[in-house]
């Protein structure tokens, strides 16, 4: 498994230039070298927030980019953690239906042959992108138990946004929706019937994530408690203790 300094692809290099974001090309390396030199909030959120990921997309910047991110950023900085969970939980939105690649990282050159950025990526650049989709699959274990090591003591909202990330890795995104429902006000009976009804496994990860968060943020506990005695019932499904969901919960770093 390639390391965060292994596959950082050096400032320097030529495909920088045709690495692109949200907003064409925006010489995403320099603001790496800047945050490398000192790490600035402000510049940091404008990277993620406006740049890295922009309405729910992904782009291959984002990928060279977040190597260097989890590299460089101090230990006790919370955003960047929450910005590797948002990337978590979008990666499988609008993939290329003809190949395993992640959002915003195809292999296949013609994804990228956008009119908006003038140097386009080019055959030998696809090697790279493979290298990081290796990198980016192989991590999102550790990824997200990182961000699930970030939740205590923090707000119920930076909590949620923690937790969007590794429900997509354990396969249980149907209760990061539902917990957008809640979070948006929405009671549990409209929330059962928005959204299919989820598998054994899924409650399983559920189940998990109400005892971890029993401690640190009782109300989302409750509610995913709440979730799971509800779609069990409506779904005549059981949840079997036996069973703990610890590929990620319990994992070593």
């Amino acid at each position: 498994m390639l390391s965060n300094a292994k596959m950082k692809i050096p400032l320097s290099d030529p495909i920088w230039s045709r690495l692109y974001s949200a907003y064409g090309l925006e010489d995403i390396q320099d603001v790496l070298r800047i945050l490398r030199e000192a790490w600035d909030t402000d510049v940091a959120d404008d990277l993620f927030w406006e740049s890295l990921h922009h309405q729910d997309t992904l782009y291959p910047a984002t990928y060279a980019a977040l190597p260097w991110i989890l590299d460089i950023a101090p230990k006790d900085d919370i955003e960047h953690k929450v910005f590797a969970s948002t990337v978590l939980a979008n990666c499988e939105v609008h993939r290329n239906p003809s190949e395993y690649s992640f959002q915003g990282l195809s292999l296949t050159l013609n994804d990228h042959a956008h009119s908006w950025v003038p140097s386009k990526l080019n055959e030998n650049d696809m090697k790279q992108l493979s290298h990081l989709q290796d990198w980016f699959g192989a991590q999102r274990q550790s990824l997200s138990k990182m961000c699930l090591d970030a939740i205590p003591g923090r707000d119920p909202d930076t909590i949620l946004y923690l937790l969007y990330g590794p429900l997509e890795t354990l396969g249980a995104g149907p209760l990061g929706t539902a917990l957008q429902f809640w979070d948006n006000g929405e009671r549990l009976e409209t929330i059962l019937n928005e959204l299919p009804s989820p598998t054994q496994d899924e409650l399983r990860v559920g189940d998990e994530i109400a005892k971890l968060l029993s401690e640190n943020a009782s109300d989302i506990s409750s509610f995913v408690s709440e979730w799971i005695a509800a779609v069990s019932e409506k779904a005549g499904l059981q949840l079997h203790q036996a069973q703990q969901m610890e590929l990620i919960l319990s994992s070593d770093p």
